[in-house]
């Protein structure tokens, strides 16, 4: 076996085999597809590092491929770029090829890499990283058992949520709840471009890095991607957004919703959400799916929307080089 660079004429056979490894594997990884679009797509990236992303060929058969990278955007506007670790956005082998050893070379050779880029740790995670193939490891599978195996620590479990719309309605508790909060002067509303520098302020106060980047993104496109606002005396109080969704009957989503700290603990976050899920069922979105962490207080809100569990992951592993 031999590990040579990823070039752009394996990313067909790279894609089927990633695809078919996951189909293979089930317990949620089938959910992760990808294209040749979408690797070429990683590889027009301006973090994306030639000499990271690598392919296990035997036979002149491609048994594996991994994908690290150091990280060249600032999304989560962190700053000093040059002291993050090096990123492991992925790794695939073939499925006959499974415990054989192929895909802990192509990660010690990705290792290997960011050694020589100067990087002292490496890590997979996804929340705002420009580069990743799946949201994380389930817990108790094989790949999440292969990272602990490999010497990954675990910086971080989430849980994966997902509400049917069809099912969902607007209860009338949330109802009661809205008019009251109107009452006392919180409105719900969608966003306009002349909301633009106060939600900026907004989010770069409270919400940085992937949240903030993220909602910069939707009010900068033409037209601006549907944002939800709570506000109170032109002050926004909790947004929620940006949203998107595709064909009727498949899946939409949003951004996570946020309150501003002196308007917590009245409710005004579960009528957002709630009000965000009715507007994605209005437009033929079928289901989402979301994360958020296991301890994250907005779970309760989620659940309270009739969300169902899906799973329990790992979205930050963490390896001192």
């Amino acid at each position: 076996m031999e590990i040579v660079k990823l070039q752009e004429g394996h990313l067909s056979e790279a894609a089927s085999l990633w695809n078919h490894a996951i189909a293979i594997q089930g317990q949620g990884y089938q959910d992760y597809i990808i294209s040749y679009e979408r690797l070429a797509y990683i590889m027009a990236d301006k973090s994306f590092l030639p000499s990271g992303a690598l392919a296990a060929i035997d036979g002149g058969e491609m048994a594996g491929f991994a994908l690290g990278y150091v990280q060249k955007v600032d999304f989560r506007k962190e700053g000093n770029l040059e002291s993050k670790p090096g990123r492991l956005a992925g790794l695939a082998v073939r499925s006959d090829r499974w415990r054989q050893g192929t895909g802990r070379a192509l990660l010690e050779a990705v290792e290997d890499v960011l050694r020589k880029e100067g990087k002292s740790a490496i890590e997979f995670r996804t929340y705002g990283m420009p580069i990743s193939l799946l949201h994380g490891f389930y817990v108790d599978t094989a790949p999440y058992q292969f990272m602990l195996s490999c010497g990954y620590l675990t910086l971080g479990h989430e849980l994966r949520l997902r509400n049917e719309l069809s099912t969902f309605r607007l209860s009338e508790d949330i109802h009661e709840r809205r008019k009251k909060l109107a009452s006392e002067g919180i409105i719900y509303r969608w966003y306009e471009p002349a909301d633009s520098a106060n939600l900026m302020e907004f989010m770069t106060q409270n919400f940085s890095g992937g949240w903030s980047t993220s909602v910069e993104r939707g009010i900068n496109l033409d037209p601006p991607a549907k944002i939800l606002l709570a506000v109170s005396s032109g002050k926004i109080a909790a947004f929620m957004g940006p949203f998107y969704w595709g064909k009727p009957g498949q899946r939409g989503g949003f951004s996570s919703p946020g309150v501003h700290p002196d308007f917590r603990r009245r409710g005004i976050g579960t009528v957002l959400f709630h009000l965000g899920l009715d507007f994605l069922k209005s437009v033929g979105a079928s289901y989402v799916e979301y994360g958020t962490g296991v301890t994250n207080p907005a779970r309760f809100i989620y659940f309270g929307s009739g969300a169902r569990l899906l799973s329990v992951y790992c979205c930050r592993f963490h390896k001192h080089l």
